[in-house]
């Protein structure tokens, strides 16, 4: 017999929500889809090559923070000089 978890109280109102019929299809779901795709493709393409001098000590340290968050230390790099670019984030210097 499979068991199953029991729902949690946003999952039950989502349930909720569905046999009320307060969701509804979206007009041109397929055609939406494609655009954000389009745009995601267009805004994740990497397209260049660098090469940067760090200091053994600073890789070192970024690799460990990238093995706490779970995520690749080249991604964690790309992700903040993202985030700078976008203004989530400033410098101390």
């Amino acid at each position: 017999m499979k068991q199953t978890t029991p729902l949690t109280t946003q999952e039950k109102q989502l349930v909720q929500d569905y046999t009320d019929g307060k969701y509804h299809p979206i007009q041109d779901g397929a055609a939406k889809i494609q655009r954000y795709q389009n745009i995601a493709r267009r805004h994740t393409k990497k397209d260049r090559t660098i090469s940067l001098r760090i200091a053994s000590s600073d890789i070192e340290k970024l690799k460990a923070r990238s093995i706490e968050s779970g995520i690749p230390y080249q991604t964690l790099i790309t992700s903040l000089i993202r985030q700078y670019n976008q203004r989530k984030i400033t410098l101390q210097l």
